[in-house]
């Protein structure tokens, strides 16, 4: 029993959760900056969707990279799918029960939102939070594979999540700064592409035309860079127009250090352990730059 809890434990592959739950704390933040009121009610509930949205995308995930997955001997705790259903740790059949049950559990919160809080857009939210997986790891669009994946991720986490957390606390769609949107797509479309350099191998095996296969590692891990150093400057001039307050100035160069921090592992390869820390402090890039969103919203 312990042994089978594990599994799913390993199948969940929670340390994930950390890109769902912080880009819709990001947007709860806004919201409670804006209207100046916070429900904990709704942020247990966006707590809860977090969880049953990230079960539902690793599940979907690995159920249709099995293929790919198979053939990766360069995965990591990154990427790679979560193994369980490579290594025959589950089966199929229960993977797509899981599905199905994480699926009904965000249709459930999404319900609860609608005719509990008069949240009359968030079963919409939901819908379209299923849509964007499909379409990233299904047939006929499979962009994941057709390429154009990273953009897709970045549409979900940089978008629909803050947009969701921001419209469940407010009830409204209006008041989500244009240029916080902009300071996320390029760090989170940074995160999409470094999330794939330890894959390269398998999925040029499986003509997965991620940005990584289709202009190389390299050339990868330098638009990595730049997209980082440009959601930089934005979140300089967004705290500079937005907020002025010289005491919370230190806040926006948090991000800097994972970039710094990154820089010794630039010349890296899938398989070498160099990559996994290029690719740990490019994501802990993304999370601070949000972090520090959060924290300019809530003492600002």
């Amino acid at each position: 029993m312990n042994s089978r809890f594990f599994i799913w434990i390993k199948a969940a592959r929670l340390p994930s959760q950390s890109y769902i739950l912080i880009p819709i704390l990001l947007g709860q933040m806004v919201a409670f900056s804006i209207y100046k009121y916070f429900s904990w009610h709704l942020f247990l509930l966006l707590l809860a969707f977090s969880l049953f949205i990230q079960f539902y995308i690793i599940f979907a995930n690995d159920f249709a990279d099995f293929e790919t997955d198979r053939l990766n001997k360069t995965y990591t705790i990154f990427s790679g799918g979560s193994r369980v259903l490579v290594n025959g740790e589950l089966s199929f059949s229960a993977i797509k029960i899981a599905i199905l049950a994480a699926m009904t559990l965000c249709l459930v919160v999404g319900f609860i939102f609608t005719f509990l809080y008069q949240r009359n857009l968030a079963l919409a939210f939901v819908i379209l939070s299923f849509s964007l997986l499909w379409a990233y790891s299904y047939k006929p669009l499979q962009l994941s594979y057709r390429g154009g994946g990273e953009l897709l991720q970045t549409l979900g986490l940089g978008l629909v999540l803050p947009y969701f957390g921001f419209y469940i606390q407010s009830n409204s769609l209006i008041g989500l700064p244009f240029l916080l949107l902009c300071i996320l797509f390029p760090t989170h479309l940074a995160c999409a592409i470094a999330t794939s350099l330890p894959d390269q191998p398998s999925d040029a095996l499986s003509d997965k035309k991620t940005f990584t296969v289709q202009f190389g590692s390299d050339f990868a891990k330098t638009t990595i860079l730049v997209l980082q150093i440009i959601s930089l400057v934005l979140l300089w001039i967004y705290f500079k127009e937005t907020f002025q307050n010289p005491k919370m100035e230190f806040l926006i160069y948090l991000p800097i250090i994972g970039i710094l921090l990154s820089l010794p592992f630039f010349r890296s390869n899938p398989n070498e352990t160099k990559l996994s820390f290029f690719v740990f402090f490019s994501l802990l890039t993304t999370m601070a730059t949000e972090i520090v969103l959060i924290l300019i919203h809530y003492f600002g």
